[in-house]
């Protein structure tokens, strides 16, 4: 999302949401200090919305605010993205089964250009940002087919805990094929309004996720 097309959400907001993206994605790691003036500059505000984007994320857990020191990206809590993935695994799959009953059309035809879109990609050398913002964006038109507002959210608060691994160099072991392949059979059973298909094939696709981070952290 651009910053130039926040225009009628709070300014704080439009902030949190930008520098959320920028540490779930990699782009502000850990320890990465965040100086006020210069963001503040670049969003054109004043030190208000900004300190109250920061204290936003710091009750998300992304930011630390050192007094007289300054606001830094936290460190990843690696027992809690584990705590988050176990909780994933019984809403993602019933977001899922949701999602197959309730999708419409447009919804069902933005899976599908996602999963093509990156199926052309697989021979290729596909970006580790660009993994990650697939499978993000797949979850996130799955969240908008369930039309479950609190379902939603709440997910989109435990992937913001494990998106920080895995947008992580160590994405780069689960194979990309392996994830589009995985998306297509969701896409299908969405297609197919199978209910039980697609709670199914989700819970596999977090509990292969899951069994990559045991491996990757010795969780």
């Amino acid at each position: 999302m651009k910053i130039e097309d926040f225009k009628t959400i709070p300014l704080s907001e439009n902030i949190c949401q930008v520098l959320k993206d920028r540490i779930v994605s990699g782009e502000y790691p850990p320890k990465t200090m965040l100086f006020e003036k210069k963001i503040c500059e670049e969003f054109g505000v004043s030190r208000t919305p900004y300190r109250e984007a920061i204290k936003k994320l710091s009750d998300l857990k992304l930011v630390e605010v050192v007094p007289r020191f300054g606001t830094y990206v936290s460190g990843v809590d690696f027992h809690e993205v584990k705590y988050a993935y176990e909780v994933r695994l019984t809403l993602e799959p019933l977001a899922c089964r949701l999602s197959a009953e309730r999708r419409t059309s447009e919804q069902l035809t933005e899976l599908e250009a996602l999963i093509k879109g990156s199926e052309a990609l697989i021979k290729n050398e596909v970006p580790l940002l660009s993994r990650s913002k697939f499978s993000m964006r797949c979850h996130k038109v799955v969240d908008e087919a369930a039309h479950n507002p609190l379902l939603a959210g709440e997910l989109d608060r435990l992937r913001t805990v494990c998106a920080r691994v895995t947008t992580s160099p160590l994405r780069e072991k689960i194979p990309f094929p392996e994830i589009v392949s995985q998306w297509r059979s969701i896409c299908l059973a969405v297609k197919s309004e199978d209910g039980d298909a697609a709670e199914a094939l989700m819970a596999e696709y977090i509990r292969g996720a899951i069994n990559h981070m045991r491996k990757l952290f010795f969780l």
